[in-house]
């Protein structure tokens, strides 16, 4: 298989995506089980972006965040990332590909941002230059040295392209002022304390107005103005934008032991 046709069979898979050398992630790791899984002799890191903002028609009556209204993007995500890595062991046998989807030892922003995939705005949120921030990210690390097989669709090499104006509105809009100089404050922030056990979802939700996760700062960011609604099959074909912590297949389900 030529490398376009690999080119070819991964962009089916994975929307839009890019590398980066294992060298300038390796300090940044984080602590976590996962890391077991890290191949011996890594030397790249190929980071994907996966869209998953649907029409707006259909968020009607949503108490959710639109990351939560798609079914679990841990596990569609993960099964893509398979996918490529399928592809890329079939195309280079002497080589190791191991995914990761958000259970990982991968500063996954970092990553993306190095892949030269988009830019990190001042709500500490990825940002791709085509679908703004509704984007989930997904890594593969492999021994291959500078992954000559990725291709970017959308950017090419986006450092310096695009860039956070820090023109403050997410900081402004934001009820709890958990962001400030481009960081987010994990104890103040609405997404982060309604995905928590002991959380009292109604009370924040009288602030984020959804009962999990928040979208303020994405929603007032012009970085997001116009960015079109092209979300992975999976996830338009499973939305459900209204909380059940009964159903399945949904980001909220490990709480309540799905």
């Amino acid at each position: 298989m030529s490398i376009e046709q690999t080119h070819n069979r991964l962009s089916k898979i994975l929307p839009d995506f890019g590398v980066c050398d294992f060298a300038a992630i390796e300090p940044y790791l984080l602590p976590c089980r996962a890391a077991s899984r890290l191949p011996v002799g890594a030397q790249s890191v190929i980071t994907a972006v996966f869209p998953y903002l649907l029409p707006e028609e259909q968020y009607a009556n949503r108490n959710v965040a639109r990351f939560a209204a798609v079914p679990d993007y841990h596990k569609i995500v993960l099964a893509r990332l398979e996918r490529a890595c399928e592809i890329l062991s079939l195309e280079y046998p002497g080589e190791a590909f191991v995914p990761f989807a958000d259970n990982s030892p991968l500063p996954e922003k970092r990553a993306a941002l190095l892949s030269g995939l988009g830019v990190i705005g001042q709500n500490a949120l990825f940002i791709h230059p085509r679908w703004g921030s509704w984007v989930f990210l997904g890594c593969i690390v492999t021994t291959m040295h500078n992954a000559k097989c990725t291709v970017r669709k959308y950017g090419g090499n986006l450092t310096g392209t695009i860039k956070c104006s820090h023109c403050g509105k997410c900081e402004a809009a934001c009820p709890t002022k958990a962001i400030s100089g481009g960081k987010v404050d994990k104890g103040k922030c609405l997404s982060f304390l309604s995905q928590r056990k002991d959380a009292n979802r109604e009370v924040l939700a009288r602030l984020s107005g959804v009962l999990w996760g928040c979208d303020i700062c994405q929603e007032v960011c012009p970085m997001n103005a116009g960015v079109p609604a092209e979300p992975l099959e999976e996830f338009a074909a499973g939305a459900m934008p209204v909380w059940d912590p009964a159903a399945r297949e949904r980001v909220w389900a490990w709480r309540f032991g799905g």
